[in-house]
């Protein structure tokens, strides 16, 4: 069984993972499709650790399209 200070690491360690994958251009549907949550979770993550976040849209490179 893990301690708490164990869990709590742990879950430290993904939402700064979905940060990373965030700031590296991946959506919001995207990291929750790879983590197994909602949407609304990640952006409730990444909120709680500062993210800034992305207008809603299609990707720079599809608009330019």
């Amino acid at each position: 069984m893990k301690t708490k200070s164990a869990m709590v690491a742990e879950a430290n360690a993904r939402k700064y993972a979905m940060q990373a994958d965030y700031l590296g251009g991946a959506t919001m549907q995207e990291i929750a499709d790879r983590y197994g949550v909602t949407k609304q979770r990640v952006y409730q993550l990444l909120a709680s650790i500062g993210t800034p976040t992305r207008r809603r849209g299609p990707k720079v490179k599809e608009a330019a399209q």
